[in-house]
């Protein structure tokens, strides 16, 4: 599927590389349940924690921005680095992984130094680029074989019924 031919751009390689880890995951209840339980749940708990004590205020906290900045660059660099180890002869997944880490880390230092004063604002921006490391992450795991329910359904019937039993009874001695 993905092949290089002299004097072809690499865009539509890499959308075919980005459409194919999307949709190969999608079916997969082991994914949904390591993205979901893993990912966004536990490795979210600090936003998760937050949020709960930001709730009966009404009131956007600082602890709340901060555990979102803190959150959505960890999952964007972990899931770049991912995507730069298993693709690494693919210099243009590679690149893609990189400027989306690059990007992704913009918000994250104006947060940080103050940049983005307005609360609100702030939240916004955060909660968007989670979205956007959540999906970095996706990519970086769409055809992780560990996050599977590869199977195939006629296992467990066993072998046909009418074919020979392999083995022998030549071995027993009674």
């Amino acid at each position: 599927m993905e092949s290089t031919q002299k004097g072809s751009g690499s865009i539509q390689l890499l959308w075919v590389y980005i459409i194919s880890q999307f949709k190969t995951p999608c079916g997969h209840v082991s994914f949904w349940f390591y993205f979901v339980f893993a990912i966004i749940v536990l490795g979210g708990l600090g936003i998760w924690v937050e949020l709960l004590k930001a709730l009966p205020k009404s009131a956007i906290t600082d602890g709340l921005v901060t555990s979102i900045y803190t959150y959505f660059p960890a999952v964007a660099a972990a899931a770049a680095f991912q995507i730069d180890l298993d693709q690494g002869k693919k210099n243009y997944v590679r690149s893609f992984a990189l400027a989306s880490l690059f990007i992704i880390f913009i918000p994250a230092i104006f947060q940080a130094t103050g940049l983005i004063a307005n609360r609100c604002l702030s939240l916004i921006i955060g909660t968007a680029f989670t979205l956007a490391a959540l999906a970095l992450w996706w990519v970086a795991n769409g055809k992780n074989l560990s996050l599977h329910d590869d199977f195939d359904p006629i296992d467990s019937l066993g072998a046909d019924p009418g074919s020979a039993a392999s083995g022998g009874t030549s071995s027993i001695k009674v």
